[in-house]
């Protein structure tokens, strides 16, 4: 941020390298799974005892990690068990803390994703080292793990790992050659324009050109009911589904696609908790999923309804 970018890197070579053998293991999740089996047949008492030993061990085996940048004289944050250092996003547009964090820290700093470390990093010539090139297609291919259960979205490019990374890449990548690019700039072109217009019509005011007191008073009365005010959330919000709509869906945005669209990158603080605090092992037996279920689904059908359609042009075409 800050005129650079910074994403969270948590598989750098050294981190990577202390994957299996510092980070939460499976061992305490199948006790919690085991816990939940014996519920119905246990008192009380007892498993209140064994909830508190699952969650002190919990907290034992994700906070042993919290030492990990210090140790390598890397800065950062200080976190705390369960959320790391990303305690502050609940409350507080994560830009303004990447922000903060990028003049107190530095280019590169440590933090900590619940008991996992990861590393930000705000250099540009770094960064193009690690996201192209070999470098980034052999030891940066794998991001932040999303925890999801969604059969489409856990085949993202971005929830993917290892080989089914490389294969989805490979399919994808001709999707964003340069002329494929290029042939986009109209579409964004176009929601500009229209975003433009409607701040024009915020904007304008009365001229000495309007000299007539009918003039005056027609302008008068529309100024005063717009009062010069627009919402620049939802005016860039509704931009970004235009395009999107268009390059992504080849349709115009309706009311309806807009709603799902925002819901879908609506986050509750109920959702980041859910994700953040509870094991993978519990959100799979809840059916759990970062991204809520009825956008993703409403987006599925779209596109499967796109792909569907494009074949059969392209068949009828020959």
């Amino acid at each position: 941020w800050g005129g650079t970018f910074a994403p969270t890197l948590t598989t750098p070579a050294p981190v990577a390298a202390m994957n299996s053998s510092v980070l939460p293991g499976s061992v305490t999740w199948r006790l919690v799974a085991g816990a939940i089996q014996i519920a119905n047949d246990t008192s009380t008492e007892t498993l209140v005892l064994a909830f508190s030993c699952i969650l002190l061990l919990t907290l034992a085996r994700v906070a042993r990690n919290f030492g990990y940048w210090k140790a390598r004289g890397i800065p950062g944050p200080q976190p705390v068990p369960f959320f790391g250092t990303h305690l502050r996003q609940f409350f507080v547009p994560m830009q303004t803390i990447e922000e903060e964090r990028y003049k107190q820290y530095g280019k590169i700093y440590g933090v900590y994703d619940g008991g996992t470390p990861g590393l930000i990093v705000g250099e540009p010539s770094l960064i193009k080292t690690v996201m192209c090139g070999s470098v980034g297609l052999t030891t940066f291919m794998n991001r932040r793990a999303v925890k999801t259960t969604h059969p489409i979205m856990g085949n993202f490019l971005s929830s993917l790992e290892g080989d089914d990374w490389k294969r989805v890449r490979a399919i994808v990548a001709p999707t964003f050659t340069n002329a494929k690019l290029k042939s986009i700039v109209p579409i964004m072109t176009a929601a500009a324009d229209d975003m433009l217009a409607q701040l024009e019509r915020v904007a304008k005011v009365p001229t000495a050109a309007d000299s007539s007191s009918a003039a005056l008073n027609a302008a008068s009365t529309a100024t005063a009911s717009t009062s010069h005010q627009v919402n620049l959330k939802q005016l860039f919000g509704k931009y970004t589904m235009d395009v999107i709509a268009r390059a992504s869906f080849a349709t115009e945005p309706n009311g309806h696609f807009t709603k799902q669209a925002s819901m879908l990158f609506t986050f509750p603080f109920w959702r980041k908790f859910l994700d953040y605090t509870v094991p993978m092992a519990i959100l799979d037996r809840l059916g759990f999923t970062v991204l809520p279920k009825g956008p993703m689904d409403f987006f599925e059908t779209i596109t499967r309804k796109i792909i569907r359609e494009r074949r059969r042009c392209t068949g009828s075409d020959g």
